[in-house]
């Protein structure tokens, strides 16, 4: 008889030992299966998440980089991405499309745009008090395309006018274009083809370093000054974002949007120029009195805004380290995983627990199993012993006691997959869907607690939040040929283990040992 035959024969006349160690491996496969099931369904949702955000990231400073090198150093200079290292991160084989912003602030009598018309600004007064002027700021953001990126990327849309044309990039004209607002040109009287100034004056440092308003509003005070004339060219409306979290977040955005300029890169780069070297020559007339300059005045470069627009959003972990490698200390990637924070903390915490859950099973199953296997082979010692005795061979022996027990897993782990799926999934479920309501609950009481944080993409406007229910539709807990096909390896490994172990130590002995 072989040992197949022999292995159907035992199974038959052991019933209730059968039984036994397929109920067994049926609740401890249920919970090795849970723990799997969960770390695959992290996994998918992670990769569903990343798939459906935007690949979009920008160049970021690291604060916390920041902090390191001023306990380190004791200052905070910090060195400027040039313009030259964000086009080599642009032309890497991960991006798809690139464009840079040369940022600048400049202040002009125009009025600021508010949400209850209410100008703010810098009132000027003469030495007596009396108000001569109200400058305010305005954000100036370049471009090096015709289309502004914020236009390209759905957060502007133009409604009058035109977009810069070829004579404009290649600064062929002697007064600057700019695209506004539609509000802003209502509030100051705008119309396309209307011409505007903004200025910057430097003032000195007030004598002996205590404010002097007298000095400060002399024509002594002026440092340096710079005039720059703009002609409108087009007028954009901000378009709201589609399922806001936060109205405060909205009505800033809309704000800021509403009082920025656009021009060209080559035009931001004269304001922004003239801001830089005055603060040299500032700070090297007269040092700390002026203050820190916060640079190094040896190597500096523009200061740009970067979107970056990748292939696949899977690349964004390979771009990460390439651009990282690139760029100076302090900097970084940014980009769109905030928005998953609410739902990445929840995996976090059930990732740790399946991670626990599952060495603690697999660990109970190899123990367990070996122990119940060894007691089952002490009652069956005197025929693995007549088996030796006449000549069997060791691998027979070994492959039967295998048979047997594989057999027997096999349908516990078939029942226990979909077992331990059924209950990981809902308990899973209900724990993320527990706490994305809680972070809710937070937010909307507090209202500074918000799923996704405040990221740089955010401040542009360039990324939303999710609902705590668009995050359970990506958390994906479906049963998959790939988290079947693990469960499986890692049950019948440990069966296989814990059957090997002691069946080892007994054929390992004489039959004369082993009958006795």
């Amino acid at each position: 008889m072989n040992f197949i035959k022999r292995a159907t024969i035992s199974i038959k006349r052991r019933p209730v030992k059968t039984l036994i160690l397929l109920l067994l491996i049926f609740i401890l496969g249920s919970v090795i299966a849970g723990a799997i099931s969960v770390t695959r369904a992290i996994a998918n949702t992670d990769t569903n998440l990343r798939r459906g955000m935007r690949p979009i990231v920008t160049i970021d400073l690291d604060e916390a980089a920041i902090m390191a090198e001023y306990q380190a150093s004791g200052n905070w200079n910090i060195d400027l991405v040039s313009l030259d290292t964000i086009r080599a991160i642009g032309n890497l084989s991960y991006v798809a499309y690139f464009d840079y912003s040369i940022m600048a602030e400049v202040n002009s009598r125009l009025s600021n745009w508010t949400p209850d018309g209410q100008s703010g600004g810098v009132i000027v007064t003469d030495p007596d008090g009396n108000e001569l002027e109200q400058l305010n700021w305005f954000n100036l953001q370049g471009s090096s395309n015709n289309e502004p990126m914020i236009m390209r990327e759905g957060l502007i849309e133009l409604v009058e006018g035109s977009l810069f044309n070829e004579n404009h990039l290649n600064q062929a004209t002697d007064i600057h274009p700019a695209i506004i607002s539609s509000a802003l040109a209502e509030i100051n009287n705008l119309t396309i083809g209307s011409l505007f100034t903004m200025e910057e004056t430097v003032r000195r440092p007030s004598p002996g370093g205590e404010w002097d308003p007298e000095f400060f509003h002399s024509e002594e005070s002026i440092f340096a000054s710079a005039i720059y004339e703009f002609e409108v060219i087009g007028m954009f409306e901000p378009i709201p974002l589609e399922a806001a979290t936060d109205d405060w977040r909205e009505r800033e955005r809309i704000r800021d949007l509403n009082n920025r300029i656009l021009t060209l890169n080559h035009t931001a780069e004269i304001v922004q120029g003239f801001t830089i070297q005055t603060r040299i020559d500032l700070h090297e007339a007269y040092g700390d009195d002026w203050g820190d300059l916060g640079f190094d005045p040896e190597n500096w470069d523009y200061i740009a805004q970067t979107i970056l627009i990748l292939h696949d959003p899977l690349y964004l972990e390979d771009f990460r380290v390439a651009a990282e490698a690139m760029l100076p200390n302090v900097w970084m990637v940014s980009d769109l995983l905030n928005t998953f924070s609410g739902i990445s903390s929840s995996m976090e915490t059930l990732q740790g627990i399946a991670d626990w859950i599952f060495i603690v099973s697999v660990g109970a199953t190899l123990l367990i199993l070996s122990l119940l296997i060894t007691l089952f082979l002490k009652d069956r010692r005197y025929e693995m012993g007549i088996y030796l005795a006449l000549g069997e061979k060791k691998s027979k022996i070994i492959s039967q006691i295998l048979i047997e027990t594989v057999t027997t897993a096999l349908i516990g782990i078939t029942l226990a997959v979909f077992m331990g799926h059924f209950v990981s999934s809902t308990m899973s479920q209900n724990m993320m869907r527990n706490e994305l309501s809680q972070m809710t609950h937070e937010r909307d009481m507090g209202g500074m607690v918000a799923i996704g944080g405040w990221s740089s993409l955010e401040e542009m406007g360039l990324a939303r939040n999710l609902t705590s229910d668009e995050m359970m539709d990506a958390f994906d807990v479906s049963l998959d040929i790939q988290t079947i096909g693990i469960f499986y390896a890692v049950g019948l490994s440990a069966v296989i283990v814990s059957t090997i172990i002691p069946v080892l130590y007994i054929v390992a002995l004489k039959p004369k040992k082993v009958l006795m």
